[in-house]
């Protein structure tokens, strides 16, 4: 590898279907019992996972294929899940000991570890992800080792549309002035780490999937406005980081204002060059297909 040189690393773990790894025993130890009937859903996961989909946001009429996982399956699921990203975490390992190796991890190396999104196990009655915007979906790692910074964690709320600024600040790259997100390196060789709204938004482009969600983090308030099922709830992360007590009847001002930020970000984003309104729809070629496949997004 000639210097310098750009590593895009995509691992599909620990993302389903969850896999038992005999590394996984020797750190969490012996599995979880099930029940003998649950041993098909695990079998079959991704299966019983397009079944609970289906039934839940589809709104088939037509009979449950799998019945749903008792306590013990679903104690079985997770630690499954948990194994995957201990599995991960050992490839990951062997990556940057593999780059230290062979003389390529050096002073002025950025690493930037990051995911898509969370994975929901019943925290909220649901399962998988892409269905809401709690915290078990939206709030994912975002671990940065950056030439001169030292080690620090950053609390205020930061989102991935940040990641590009900050590489374009320690790059020298002149930044897009379409570019969304903020340059976050400023905050690791200062005591300043000003806190943003974070925005977060989960749709259906389909007609018949009836989600359209948006939400705003701003310090330790979390606003969801679920504009399918016309309602919001309000959560104070500090005090309810499960998101189990919805208090926005108590807190009329907090909503109204946050509703004002959420307004006002959509309205920024209906300006920006790129928007479209109405996305088009197109069959996919063969190649493309494939690597849809490859990659376990399509069957």
């Amino acid at each position: 590898v000639t210097e310098p040189y750009f590593l895009y690393v995509h691992y599909f773990d620990p993302h389903d279907p969850y896999e038992f790894h005999l590394a996984t025993e020797m750190q969490f130890g012996t599995a979880p019992p099930i029940q003998p009937w649950e041993a098909r859903n695990v079998d079959l996961y991704l299966d019983y996972y397009a079944d609970v989909f289906s039934h839940q946001f589809l709104n088939l009429d037509e009979p449950r294929q799998f019945a749903p996982f008792a306590t013990s399956g679903r104690e079985r699921i997770r630690y499954l899940y948990d194994g995957e990203a201990y599995y991960l975490d050992n490839f990951l390992k062997r990556l940057f000991v593999r780059l230290q190796s062979i003389g390529k991890l050096h002073e002025d190396t950025v690493i930037i570890f990051t995911a898509d999104h969370g994975e929901e196990f019943w925290e909220h009655g649901g399962l998988g992800h892409g269905h809401t915007l709690h915290e078990e979906l939206i709030h994912v790692p975002l671990i940065m080792m950056l030439p001169g910074a030292g080690h620090k964690t950053i609390d205020s709320n930061v989102e991935l549309v940040d990641v590009l600024p900050t590489l374009a600040s320690i790059l020298q790259f002149e930044p897009d002035p379409n570019w969304q997100g903020r340059n976050l390196y400023p905050f690791t060789t200062s005591d300043s780490d000003r806190s943003e709204p974070a925005f977060s938004r989960a749709v259906g482009q389909r007609p018949f999937v009836t989600l359209s969600q948006r939400s705003v983090v701003d310090d330790n308030w979390k606003l969801i406005v679920d504009e399918a099922a016309d309602s919001v709830r309000l959560y104070d992360l500090n005090t309810d980081p499960g998101e189990r007590d919805d208090v926005a009847l108590k807190n009329p001002n907090k909503v109204i204002r946050l509703r004002h930020v959420l307004d006002r970000h959509r309205e920024q984003n209906q300006k920006h060059p790129v928007f479209v309104a109405d996305p088009e729809f197109k069959v996919l070629d063969e190649t493309t297909t494939e690597h849809l496949k490859a990659l376990g997004y399509l069957r």
